[in-house]
C-alpha cells in the first residue's frame, strides 16, 4: 500500500512538472510512466524504487519552483540508492552557475549529501543499507555494464525488448526521432529543466553501468526522463509536421491523408492484437485491456484536443502520433503481463515449499532453506525456525550435516531460483549458497541425508521441483 501510494502521487507530481515544463500535452508523461513494465512490478516487492522515484520527481519540481527545499528532497533521494544520490552535487553545480550564489548552494548540497554519507556509514557498521549496494557491485565484478544504458530506454519503452538487431535498430530509431525533436525543443523552450534532466538521467545512468549492474528495476528513478522528452517532442512534431504539409499539400489532399493515417493507426492496433494472440501468456485480461483502452483514449483526447485548428492535416499528424504511443502503451502493459507471469512462476518453488512446511513441519523443526525471504512471507513460523544456505559455511553435504548438527536443523529443503545467464545471477547464486544446494535438486540420493518428498511445481513454470530432505542420526 505504501510502494501504491508513492506510486500514484508521482503520476500527480510527474503532471505537475511537465505542465509547467512543455505545457501542452503534458498529461502524456505520467499516461506512459503508468504504462512501463516497472511501474507496475516495483508494488509486488517491499523495494525503494517507488519512494526512491517520488522524492527524485519531488525534488525535480521543488528546482523548477527555485525552492530550496529541492535540497531536502534531494537529502531523501541519498536515502534509496548511491547512484540517484548524484542528484544533490548536481543541483549544487547548476543552481550555482545560474545565480552565482556558491556558498549557499555548497552548503545546501553539503546538507543534502549527508543523506547518503550517514546512511552508508550505518551501513558499514552494521552491514546493511548502502554497505550491500556496495556490496553488489564487487560481486559482479566492478566492470562496467554500459549495456545498462540501453536497459534504461528499453525499461521505457517495452516493444524495444526484441532479439532481432534489425528490428531493434529500428525500434531504436523510430524512439530516438520523438526524444531528440523533444530535447531539442527542451532546450529553446524550458533549457532549465532541459539540462538537469540530461544531467541526472547521464550520470545516474553512466554510474550504475560504472559498476557493472544490469538489473531493470536500477532505472526505475530515470524512466520518466526518456518518456518527457518523447511525449513534447510528439507535441512539437505533430505542429511541425502539420505546417510542412500546409505548405506543400493541396488542402483537396487533406482527407485522404487523414484516411492514411487512420489506417496506419489501426494497422498499428491489429499487429499489436496479432502479437498478443500468437502468445497465450500475454493475453490481456478484461482489466489490462481496459486499462490500455483508457490510456490511448485519453492520448486520443489530448492529441485531437491541441489539433486546432481542427484541419484534416493537423488530424492526420495527431493519428501517426497516436500510432506510436499505442505500440507504447500497448506493448508495456503486454510485458507487464509477461513479467507478472514469470515473476509468479520464478517463486512458485517458494509458494510451494511453504505451504508444505504449514502443514508438516514438526513444532521442533528448524529447516534450512534457499529463498528464506520469500518463504518467511508465506508462513506463520518464527524466523528461527528457518535457516538459510547463505549462511552455511561447507562446500558439500558433509559440511552441511556438520552444520545442522551444530545448529539443530533436521531439514532441508531445495527451491529452483532460475539459471545463471548474466553476471547479477551468478552474483546471486554465490551469494546464497545456491552451489552448495544443488546436490538436494534431482532428489536423488545424499549421503547423510533421507529423502523425504518431491514437490511438484507445474511444467509451464519451466522449474525443478521442490524437493525436501531429512538429516540422518
Amino acid at each position: 500500500m505504501t510502494n501504491a501510494g508513492f506510486a500514484l502521487a508521482t503520476l500527480a507530481l510527474l503532471f505537475v512538472y511537465a505542465r509547467r515544463a512543455m505545457g501542452e500535452g503534458a498529461i502524456l508523461v505520467p499516461l506512459l510512466f503508468a504504462t512501463t513494465v516497472q511501474f507496475h512490478l516495483m508494488g509486488l516487492q517491499p523495494l525503494v524504487e517507488p519512494s526512491l522515484g517520488f522524492f527524485v520527481v519531488l525534488t525535480f519540481v521543488l528546482h523548477q519552483r527555485r525552492s530550496p527545499w529541492q535540497y531536502a528532497a534531494a537529502f531523501a533521494v541519498g536515502l534509496g540508492r548511491a547512484e540517484a544520490a548524484t542528484l544533490a552535487p548536481i543541483l549544487f553545480f547548476l543552481n550555482w552557475r545560474e545565480d552565482g550564489r556558491f556558498w549557499r548552494h555548497a552548503i545546501l548540497g553539503a546538507l543534502a549529501s549527508t543523506g547518503l554519507l550517514a546512511w552508508t556509514a550505518l551501513g558499514a557498521v552494521l552491514g546493511k543499507g548502502q554497505s550491500f549496494y556496495l556490496e553488489l557491485m564487487e560481486g559482479m565484478g566492478w566492470r562496467p555494464e554500459p549495456a545498462f544504458a540501453l536497459r534504461a530506454l528499453r525499461e521505457s519503452f517495452a516493444f524495444l525488448n526484441v532479439s532481432s538487431p534489425i528490428l531493434l535498430v529500428l525500434g531504436l530509431l523510430l524512439v530516438g526521432v520523438p526524444i531528440a525533436f523533444g530535447v531539442a525543443s527542451g532546450l529553446r523552450r524550458f533549457r532549465r529543466d532541459t539540462v538537469l534532466m540530461l544531467c541526472f538521467f547521464g550520470v545516474a545512468t553512466a554510474v550504475v553501468a560504472a559498476f557493472g549492474v544490469n538489473k531493470a528495476r536500477y532505472a526505475y528513478p530515470v524512466l520518466w526522463i526518456p518518456l518527457l522528452f518523447c511525449a513534447h517532442g510528439l507535441v512539437r512534431l505533430c505542429d511541425w509536421a502539420t505546417q510542412q504539409m500546409a505548405r506543400r499539400v493541396p488542402a483537396t489532399a487533406g482527407p485522404a491523408l487523414l484516411g492514411a493515417a487512420c489506417l496506419v493507426w489501426a494497422g498499428v492496433l491489429a499487429f499489436w492484437m496479432s502479437v498478443l494472440g500468437r502468445r497465450p501468456s500475454l493475453a490481456l485480461p478484461v482489466l489490462d485491456a481496459g486499462y490500455v483502452l483508457a490510456c490511448v483514449g485519453i492520448a486520443v483526447w489530448v492529441l485531437l484536443r491541441n489539433a486546432s485548428p481542427p484541419t484534416a492535416l493537423r488530424r492526420a499528424a495527431a493519428f501517426v502520433a497516436l500510432a506510436f504511443l499505442s505500440s507504447v502503451m500497448v506493448s508495456g502493459v503486454a510485458r507487464k503481463k509477461l513479467e507478472l507471469h514469470e515473476v509468479y512462476h520464478a517463486n512458485y518453488a517458494s509458494w510451494t515449499l511453504a505451504h508444505w512446511l504449514d502443514e508438516n513441519l514438526g513444532p521442533e523443526d528448524r529447516i534450512i532453506v534457499l529463498s528464506r525471504k520469500h518463504i518467511l512471507h508465506l508462513v506463520d513460523l518464527p524466523k528461527d525456525r528457518l535457516g538459510s544456505f547463505a549462511k552455511v559455511e561447507a562446500e558439500d553435504p558433509a559440511g552441511l550435516a556438520a552444520y545442522m548438527r551444530a545448529g539443530g536443523y533436521a531439514l532441508v529443503a531445495w527451491t529452483h531460483r532460475g539459471d545463471v545467464t548474466n553476471r547479477s545471477a551468478a552474483y546471486y547464486h554465490r551469494r546464497l549458497g545456491v552451489a552448495l544446494a544443488e546436490a538436494f535438486r534431482d532428489g536423488a540420493a545424499v549421503s547423510g541425508f533421507q529423502h523425504v518428498v518431491t514437490l511438484p511445481v507445474p511444467e509451464e513454470a519451466d522449474s525443478s521441483d521442490v524437493q525436501v530432505y531429512r538429516l540422518q542420526p
